[in-house]
């Protein structure tokens, strides 16, 4: 067991650098290697003698990078209500046709009737059949 932990010593400073080239950042980069040694050392029963250790780790440490970024998207993609304020949480309601366009606006001859009262009955918010009264 001595043989494969001085086997990963030797490779801690490629490691570092490939960390840094994957995180652009050298806490993300250290965090990174302190989390692939830890699962090195973990599933070191894993590694077959006479295999090139250095590929292994670096697998390790790519499969940890893509989880850890997975990992940031999710935390990305939730809301948190606590910091939301309320005026966001209000439900608003969709505008009204009637209040974005002005009612009062004749509606274009080429309409048939039946497109004409369909007009109103969505701008003024009254049922078709109280319009055909009209």
């Amino acid at each position: 067991m001595s043989d494969f932990n001085s086997l990963v010593e030797r490779e801690i400073p490629r490691l570092r650098r490939y960390a840094r080239a994957l995180t652009r950042s050298g806490d993300r980069a250290d965090d990174l290697v302190q989390e692939v040694l830890i699962r090195a050392i973990s599933k070191a029963h894993l590694w077959q003698t006479g295999t090139d250790i250095r590929a292994w780790l670096f697998t390790i440490m790519h499969n940890q990078y893509v989880n850890m970024v997975r990992h940031a998207m999710r935390e990305e993609a939730t809301i948190d209500i606590e910091q939301m304020s309320s005026r966001s949480l209000r439900r608003r309601t969709p505008r009204h046709p009637a209040n974005c366009a002005n009612s009062s606006a004749p509606l274009p001859a080429f309409l048939t009737n039946s497109a004409k009262s369909s007009c109103l009955s969505v701008s003024k918010g009254c049922p078709m059949r109280r319009l055909r009264r009209f």
